[in-house]
């Protein structure tokens, strides 16, 4: 997931697991702490990679806007709101996801003449 605006970071409580950050991976034991760049070059997973749990806390910057890329998945997502608060409750003035594939043009469905 790659995020435009959000810059996410974890610190690793518990477990083992890898953090794929673009074309890296790093190995995440328990009290390692990783923070994410945005950008698509910098697309980013957790994975667990260990016999048990992997606990971790993830915090972010919490914008009133937000654009995702999914390069695995060829995914993109948009949110806004007027608040953070809002945000998190959920009312939100736009929020879509879709396939790359399914783009419109700019001027489709839109009355031009």
């Amino acid at each position: 997931m790659t995020q435009e605006r959000r810059h996410p970071q974890v610190t690793n409580l518990e477990g083992e697991g890898s953090a794929r950050i673009g074309d890296a991976t790093v190995r995440l034991r328990a009290g390692d702490y990783v923070t994410f760049p945005t950008g698509p070059e910098s697309a980013h997973i957790l994975t667990n990679t260990g016999a048990g749990p992997l606990r971790y806390l993830c915090f972010s910057t919490l914008p009133t806007t937000e654009v995702v890329g999914y390069p695995d998945s060829r995914k993109i997502g948009a949110m806004a709101a007027a608040s953070s608060e809002a945000t998190m409750s959920g009312q939100t003035w736009v929020r879509h996801l879709s396939f790359e594939s399914t783009a419109a043009g700019y001027f489709d469905g839109e009355d031009v003449g």
